[in-house]
């Protein structure tokens, strides 16, 4: 009986160590660092369809990288980084219709393509032209246009995380 509780009790400590073991090597954050600690994100620009797009996803843009924190957003003069991005394509696409009525859409496939450029402050291009695109289904409940001004914002997250994970992650 003591030999069964003395493989008993190994057999726990075996496991504990084990379990510590394996996470002894888990890191809470991204491990990659970039060349960079501090960059200046440009206003985006708008090459596309999108109206009123540039301000939100700008702002959303700004907010990604405050909320990461392995960067300081920074003026021109300061920064070591830069990063202009160009909303180039913009679609929308009736996803479904109403039974009463086909010509009325119930949802709408959004599309919109950026074109990233990362440059060092030294002139150094990280990557140029990089192309992210996201879609998302938006209901027309409310219309489509009003549909669609009420979801960019969220929409313009998505794209600002994107965007972000392309910068940071690239390492």
């Amino acid at each position: 009986m003591f030999r069964l509780k003395k493989i008993a009790v190994t057999g726990w400590i075996m496991l504990m160590l084990l379990c510590i073991s394996g996470c002894a090597g888990y890191q809470f954050a991204n491990p990659n660092k970039p060349p960079f600690h501090s960059i200046h994100i440009n206003a985006a620009t708008n090459q596309s369809y999108l109206q009123q797009g540039v301000a939100p996803l700008s702002d959303a843009i700004r907010k990604s990288f405050l909320s990461e924190g392995s960067v300081e957003l920074r003026d021109s003069e300061n920064a070591q980084a830069f990063l202009d991005v160009k909303i180039t394509d913009y679609h929308r696409y009736v996803a479904a219709a109403s039974a009463r009525d086909t010509d009325r859409a119930q949802s709408f496939n959004v599309s919109v393509t950026v074109m990233c450029t990362l440059s060092s402050s030294s002139g150094k291009i990280y990557f140029e032209n990089k192309p992210i695109t996201v879609n998302q289904t938006v209901y027309a409940d409310s219309g489509a246009q009003l549909s669609e001004f009420i979801g960019y914002p969220e929409f313009s997250a998505t794209i600002a995380n994107k965007i972000r994970d392309a910068v940071l992650n690239t390492w």
